[in-house]
């Protein structure tokens, strides 16, 4: 699966993937999604200073995404977004994903990951070796985790 920087003209896709894969469990209801939509929107001045965020590709469609930032003073890369559309999750792709982002965290120079995430992702972090650190207040309950690498 070809993985590519994302654009600005990627942005509206990766707002509508970003939805889509929240609206997938069940206690993201509809009405809770378009209340917080300017939380759940990729704003369109992104990337931001250290930012990079790379797209997963399927016969030229976009199917999932991440964007990191990475704190080089820390030699860490913080995972910010994750995500892959409901009708590819459990056929691998996540896994290029994250393969991909530990490529290029590694390729900086990181020794570590640290990650606030959906609590439903955190099984698939866990299995990447991803360990709970705590709880962040959010719109919704975040989870942070952190992989040494």
């Amino acid at each position: 699966m070809p993985i590519r920087e994302a654009t600005k003209n990627d942005i509206p896709f990766l707002s509508d993937l970003r939805r889509q894969s929240l609206s997938h469990w069940p206690e993201y209801k509809k009405e809770w999604i378009e209340k917080n939509i300017p939380d759940i929107k990729i704003p369109c001045n992104t990337p931001l200073l250290n930012e990079q965020m790379f797209v997963l590709l399927e016969n030229d469609l976009l199917v999932g995404f991440y964007k990191f930032v990475h704190h080089k003073s820390q030699r860490t890369a913080q995972l910010v977004d994750f995500y892959l559309a409901p009708s590819h999750i459990g056929r691998g792709l996540g896994q290029c994903l994250w393969d991909d982002f530990v490529e290029r965290a590694r390729c900086m120079d990181c020794t570590s990951i640290t990650i606030e995430s959906n609590p439903h992702a955190e099984g698939f972090y866990k299995k990447q070796g991803a360990c709970r650190t705590g709880e962040v207040c959010s719109v919704d309950l975040h989870i942070k985790l952190s992989v040494q690498l």
